[in-house]
């Protein structure tokens, strides 16, 4: 057996070395399939592909197929982590196509021109080898590499290793893509913005309702007059015997009100309930009512895949008199509402529970659940602009609340807010502000008018002992102007370029104080270099053992300190800073920072 120098055998080496490979490969599938989201693990998980191989840089870059994009999204070593780099359509088929390792000194035909009109952003990834990442033919991103240390050269084994790993990082970029996909199509779903005044208007007062008998009343006179229908019902499910019984009714006789029980899938009424579908018609297909009508819609109501019950309305009336058909507008309308009625049936059927048994908990997680929903899944990418946010509740329900609206293509929302109080009344007066919002977001009111009707609307729910602090900017990327109102919030710090700070304070009072109120609005000017931090107190007024406050001052000194940073790591630099002032204190109030940085 051939001896090589040191003692070691070339047979001793080349078992080391696929025990070594055996071994990185378990941990990075490990890593790769741990079930955690992949954007939180990915930059930890590139570490470990780089220290495996001995690298000294790396990125992970992933494609957009729409855009044609690369963009970085982990990167180690490497200072500008903001890269995009575009790709002809020639380009990407050939990276499908290519097997193994793409050495970039010697590039195929097919990526020579891009190679050489991408050579800054390529000397920025510090870029010696590439492996494309596919999926099913599909292009999902590229694994970019640096030379390993002491420019030791890429032996055959150590691309063999790097193929299977970017096999298996291929496909866990692909799932990752897949869960963001659905997530997206899911909040649009259960959050689709109702777009009339009164909807909203009546969305408030059920939701405070928590007894069973006078919400199903609420829903039901309610749905009657949205549509201006001369009879209804609401049914709901009885889990129990699989029926579904009258919890409410108008314009029936009393002497047939109890003996009105649906069972699931029979008549037109229990096929809604087993479908989950709305149903419009004229005449009487098999209603199985003991009262005549004409023109009928049944909806579901329906939260969370599941089917609570049905909302049923007859004979809609036109001014003369006459029994007119429902429109698919009425349809939309009464389903949005059933929507709306849902949360409010499961809020009251969970604090019914907590009252007889107990368990308060249950109220509180479905609150929180609405309320995560409520909250962006991301921040908005408006060009010349890096926005970045973070909320943390102090308790599973919180009252603070943040919100990017998308206006129309060339002005941007952006909103914090304060709820006074905690748990479950808070929740529901942030979701009272969020559909409140969005509904007059969309009509064409001046800023100060928009604030007026919404600190009308806040008041008028009988939630009206709360009361919320709350500021709303528009943005207007182009001419990079920013015109907002101060409703009583904590004053947002801008932070302009030459370290001169300027205070947002035009506005007027907390929503919810006063049912009439006036607003006074303030345009303000954007430059490059310029941050705008807006923030809720429970960030400034959090404790230290001494019991000193964490305050403004401290805030603004992180945030000049960082503000070379992205905004997302000036945001991380503030935690972390207070996280070092409080000492272990635990927070008694929730927290949110929305931070948007002028590039």
């Amino acid at each position: 057996m051939e001896q090589k120098p040191g003692g070691e055998t070339a047979d001793s080496e080349l078992v080391d070395r696929l025990l070594f490979s055996l071994t990185s490969l378990g941990e990075l599938g490990e890593a790769l399939t741990s079930g955690e989201d992949f954007l939180s693990n990915s930059r930890a998980l590139l570490h470990q592909i780089l220290g495996t191989l001995m690298i000294s840089k790396g990125a992970i870059l992933f494609f957009d197929s729409k855009t044609r994009q690369l963009t970085v999204k982990a990167s180690r070593g490497i200072s500008r982590r903001k890269l995009t780099l575009n790709l002809t359509d020639e380009e990407v088929e050939g990276l499908q196509s290519f097997k193994g390792p793409l050495f970039l000194s010697q590039p195929p035909t097919f990526l020579a021109p891009f190679i050489k009109g991408q050579k800054e952003a390529i000397e920025a990834l510090h870029s010696y080898i590439w492996l494309p990442l596919v999926v099913r033919k599909q292009l999902v991103g590229i694994l970019s590499l640096s030379r390993k240390f002491m420019d030791l050269e890429y032996k055959p084994a150590d691309t063999e290793l790097l193929e299977i790993i970017a096999h298996h990082l291929a496909i866990a970029i692909y799932n990752h893509q897949l869960l963001s996909q659905l997530k997206e199509v899911n909040f649009e779903l259960n959050h689709k913005i109702l777009q009339l005044e009164t909807l909203y208007d009546v969305g408030i007062r059920i939701s405070s309702l928590l007894k069973a008998e006078e919400l199903s009343e609420e829903i039901l006179l309610r749905s009657i007059s949205l549509l201006d229908a001369n009879q209804g019902a609401l049914f709901l499910i009885d889990k129990k015997d699989n029926y579904l019984k009258l919890a409410s009714s108008f314009g029936i006789d009393e002497e047939h009100k109890d003996k009105i029980k649906i069972p699931l899938g029979e008549g037109l009424i229990g096929e809604v309930a087993r479908k989950g579908e709305a149903v419009r018609g004229w005449g009487q297909p098999q209603l199985m009512l003991p009262w005549e009508s004409k023109s009928l819609l049944a909806v579901p109501i329906i939260i969370k895949q599941e089917i609570l019950g049905v909302i049923f309305a007859a004979d809609k009336e036109e001014k003369g008199g006459k029994i007119i058909e429902f429109t698919p507008a009425d349809e939309r309308l009464l389903s949005s509402f059933a929507n709306q009625a849902a949360v409010a049936l499961e809020n009251a059927r969970l604090y019914k529970e907590s009252l007889e048994k107990e368990r308060m908990e249950k109220e509180l997680e479905l609150a929180a659940t609405i309320q995560r929903n409520l909250l962006p899944l991301k921040t908005p990418e408006i060009e010349g602009f890096d926005i970045s946010a973070l909320n943390t509740p102090c308790r599973q329900v919180g009252g603070d609340y943040y919100d990017f609206i998308e206006l129309n293509p060339d002005h941007f929302g952006i909103a914090i807010a304060d709820v006074s109080g905690k748990g479950t009344p808070a929740a529901l007066l942030v979701s009272a502000l969020h559909g409140t919002l969005h509904a007059y977001s969309e009509e064409n009111y001046s800023l100060p008018q928009l604030m007026s009707r919404i600190a009308r609307a806040i008041y008028r729910s009988s939630l009206a002992e709360g009361f919320i602090t709350f500021f709303y900017g528009i943005l207007d990327p182009k001419k990079r102007t920013l015109t907002s109102v101060n409703a009583g919030h904590n004053y947002p710090i801008l932070l302009r370029a030459d370290d001169k700070i300027h205070n947002l304070r035009e506005g007027g009072l907390c929503l919810g104080i006063m049912e009439e109120s006036t607003y006074q609005q303030e345009s303000t000017t954007l430059q490059k270099g310029d941050i705008l931090v807006m923030y809720t107190d429970g960030l400034t007024e959090a404790m230290n053992p001494q019991e000193d406050e964490f305050g403004t001052q401290r805030l603004e000194e992180v945030v000049q300190k960082n503000r070379h940073l992205p905004a997302s790591d000036i945001i991380e630099a503030v935690i972390q800073q207070l996280k070092s002032w409080s000492r272990g204190i635990p927070p008694f109030d929730d927290l949110t920072l929305v931070l948007l940085k002028v590039l």
